[in-house]
């Protein structure tokens, strides 16, 4: 799994170009990822302290990486293609939230 290394609830710096995309999902499939540990990441301070303050694109629970049932396929919402433009970046953290 991508996130065996990383220590559980290590804050990561993870770059983000706006706060417009956010995760959404019905109850019943909020209820199935945290039932299943398929919520690999989300939104935290620099100390690994998950809060609505640290959330900057309003995504439902923090959620910033989800991976699916068989936890071979992740998604993650990071703008690395904003990258080389550091201008237009915001600075985000990113708590390892899951160790399957």
């Amino acid at each position: 799994m991508v996130t065996n290394l990383i220590p559980k609830d290590k804050a990561l710096k993870i770059p983000i170009a706006h706060g417009e995309g956010k995760y959404f999902a019905d109850e019943a499939t909020l209820k199935q990822l945290n039932d299943n540990d398929q919520i690999l990441f989300r939104y935290c301070d620099e100390q690994g302290k998950v809060s609505a303050e640290a959330n900057s694109n309003g995504a439902l629970e923090n959620i910033a990486g989800v991976c699916n049932a068989g936890k071979n396929v992740f998604g993650m919402m990071l703008t690395l293609s904003a990258l080389p433009t550091q201008n237009y970046l915001t600075k985000t953290d990113v708590c390892c939230s899951n160790q399957s």
